[in-house]
């Protein structure tokens, strides 16, 4: 496999035939297939968020939109407990705490979406090589501190996305779930990756973008 729209697709293909063949096998083939997409999903909302300079494939359409409507779907849910709060659902978080949670997916999801797809403009204009996911940005004070590239993006970004759903999660359980979900998969994704992934491709990608950073130093 070559890169990860080529994965997607064939993800895609496995799972619609799996729900159109149905059985036990498929049922389990579904299960899993669904979270390996949806870790594509929550990762990307990560690259979105913490990343900027994207090749023209860094970024997946598709995905951000999926991404942007999960959070909207999430938002809604929120909105929705909170107006219809019971004294059991009140060991999970205070009434306010669903209304915040809501609008806070409200804000994220609208941030993807913009943020997503004015970085998949800037990427045409950019000659960046298709497949680079981007340099970090939000975390890239610690590349003064000896971080590389890889390090920031498959160790600090995740740790700091999971250590902000924890944090967000002792104000609503229900809060944090998502975005410790986003956490793991990042790390998720990196196995995908190196199950099926062309390994000759990503380094091909990453010599590339390299070589383009070095000239530009010049």
């Amino acid at each position: 496999m070559q890169n990860r729209k080529e994965l997607f697709k064939r993800f895609w293909g496995q799972l619609a035939s799996d729900i159109v063949n149905g059985g036990t096998p498929a049922s389990n083939r579904i299960t899993w297939l669904a979270l390996a997409m949806l870790a594509f999903v929550g990762e990307e909302a990560v690259q979105v968020l913490f990343r900027r300079k994207f090749g023209v494939g860094g970024l997946d359409p598709i995905r951000i939109i999926v991404c942007f409507l999960l959070f909207e779907i999430i938002a809604v849910i929120f909105f929705i407990l909170g107006t219809n709060i019971s004294e059991s659902m009140e060991v999970v978080g205070k009434q306010s705490s669903f209304t915040w949670a809501g609008v806070f997916y409200l804000i994220v999801g609208l941030v993807v979406l913009i943020k997503g797809f004015l970085g998949i403009s800037k990427a045409r204009k950019s000659g960046l090589h298709n497949n680079f996911a981007g340099e970090s940005a939000l975390l890239s004070f610690l590349g003064k501190d000896g971080w590389s590239q890889s390090k920031i993006q498959n160790i600090a970004e995740p740790v700091f996305t999971l250590s902000m759903g924890v944090a967000l999660s002792f104000v609503n359980i229900f809060w944090g779930i998502p975005i410790i979900y986003c956490a793991f998969s990042v790390w998720a994704c990196t196995v995908i990756d190196d199950i099926f992934i062309d390994p000759t491709s990503h380094q091909s990608s990453t010599q590339s973008q390299q070589g383009k950073n070095f000239h530009d130093v010049k």
